[in-house]
């Protein structure tokens, strides 16, 4: 069927049913055309398309001797002169890529008017989302494997460790995460009253009663204050995050502790 679109063109608007073999027919060859067009249009940035104008050297000359001439106001003219030969060089791009080169894609990209818009943005977004979660992820993973590498062979070996050293902790709001589970270095004493012994581990009614009385700075046992350095007791690590009492003997708590960092650098 042939419906006329307008009385001043010849322009015939053409009906006409197609089965489904011709759209499967025609639907490739058009495909293959329009990426073939794409292709041949497209451009790309290259460092070869970089290049300056001529005029660009006697101009910075100019200026330069421009500015040794003013003494007293040497900073002053120093902006004016340098702001009037940058704007001096951007007006002549231009012309110049105009008349050099009109196919630099610097200057297509630049003075076609050709901009990206919401969608395009959105695309490339997503795509250098997808691209540094890959990337980074295997450089967490290598940190991962580093850390459990260098320290696998920390264990708990024994009970106590005897050592006189411990860390000491006054801020009570700050620190009271911080305390629970470990062990105490020293007797704790509200007046003439002891209320908690050391090698004895907090748990939360002892730091509650900390955080009410505001007793004075405790001492307690950390992994750092271990005499040992290639294992570690039980009273300087405390307690573990799995049962909620001292870690056993024998635990690999080296390896948990690299699992545990590298968990957060992944994430």
């Amino acid at each position: 069927m042939e419906v006329l679109m307008a009385e001043r063109t010849d322009l015939v608007f053409h009906n006409k049913i197609s089965f489904r073999n011709g759209i499967y027919i025609t639907y490739p060859g058009s495909s293959d055309l329009g990426f073939q067009r794409a292709t041949a249009t497209s451009i790309s940035l290259g460092i070869d398309d970089l290049f300056t104008i001529p005029s660009k050297g006697w101009l910075v000359q100019d200026a330069e001797q421009q500015r040794n001439v003013h003494v007293v106001e040497k900073l002053r003219q120093s902006i004016e002169i340098w702001y009037a030969t940058s704007e001096y060089l951007r007006q002549e791009i231009h012309p110049n890529f105009r008349m050099t080169d009109p196919s630099n894609p610097v200057h297509l990209m630049s003075f076609s008017g050709a901009r990206g818009n919401a969608s395009q943005n959105s695309c490339y977004g997503a795509r250098k989302g997808v691209v540094d979660t890959a990337v980074r992820t295997s450089d967490a993973g290598y940190l991962t494997r580093r850390l459990v590498e260098v320290v696998q062979h920390i264990l708990v070996r024994r009970t106590d460790c005897g050592t006189i050293r411990s860390l000491s902790v006054s801020q009570w709001d700050d620190g009271k995460d911080f305390c629970l589970g470990r062990v105490l270095a020293d007797d704790i004493y509200i007046g003439l009253r002891c209320i908690a012994t050391r090698k004895k581990d907090i748990g939360i009614g002892l730091v509650n009663r900390f955080i009410t009385f505001r007793a004075h700075p405790i001492y307690i046992r950390t992994p750092f204050t271990c005499r040992s350095t290639s294992w570690i007791c039980q009273l300087c690590y405390g307690r573990s995050p799995t049962h909620g009492d001292l870690v056993e003997l024998g635990e690999a708590v080296g390896i948990i502790a690299g699992q545990s960092i590298g968990n957060r650098g992944l994430n």
